[in-house]
């Protein structure tokens, strides 16, 4: 009798409303971030930089909702905010989120290489254009390495790292 009271408890919390409304509000929430972040990029590639960034914050206030801030999710939408403020000549806006990106990217299992390689570049190029070369030139060490160690890799985008 109490298994059978048990699953009955079980189906009832799997179909509940609730239970149902949380994966909804997910996927829902889901899709408006990756939508924001797309326009978002599409803004910084028209020369809108401040409007890419609001745009890349609302997306990364969405993504920390259902992510958590030290995703890969929010990492990327850190080191798009970080671009567009260097766009904008506010370096140091930018590096504050390239490191929260780093920090993002590094607490984060599932992290991409690729991603960590290419945010190493952004910092690098930030310290190039401050003039403190010793320090840009440990992130791009950093980035080399680490994209040289990956099992396949294509050398086009090894020199991409170093311009």
């Amino acid at each position: 009798m109490s298994r059978r009271i048990l699953l009955y408890l079980l189906l009832v919390l799997i179909y509940s409303p609730n239970g149902y409304s949380a994966k909804q509000d997910f996927k829902t929430d889901s899709i408006k971030a990756r939508n924001a972040y797309l326009k978002g990029v599409s803004l910084a590639r028209e020369g809108l930089y401040q409007q890419a960034i609001d745009t890349f914050k609302f997306s990364l206030s969405i993504r920390e909702k259902i992510h958590g801030k030290n995703s890969w999710e929010s990492g990327t939408a850190h080191n798009a905010i970080g671009i567009n403020y260097k766009n904008l000549g506010n370096q140091t806006k930018a590096l504050e989120h390239y490191l929260l990106a780093e920090k993002s990217y590094l607490n984060d299992k599932l992290a991409n290489p690729i991603a960590i390689t290419r945010l190493y570049n952004n910092i690098g190029i930030l310290y190039t254009l401050q003039f403190n070369f010793n320090t840009a030139i440990t992130y791009l060490q950093q980035a080399a390495s680490i994209y040289t160690s990956l099992p396949e890799n294509n050398p086009a985008e090894i020199a991409e790292i170093h311009y």
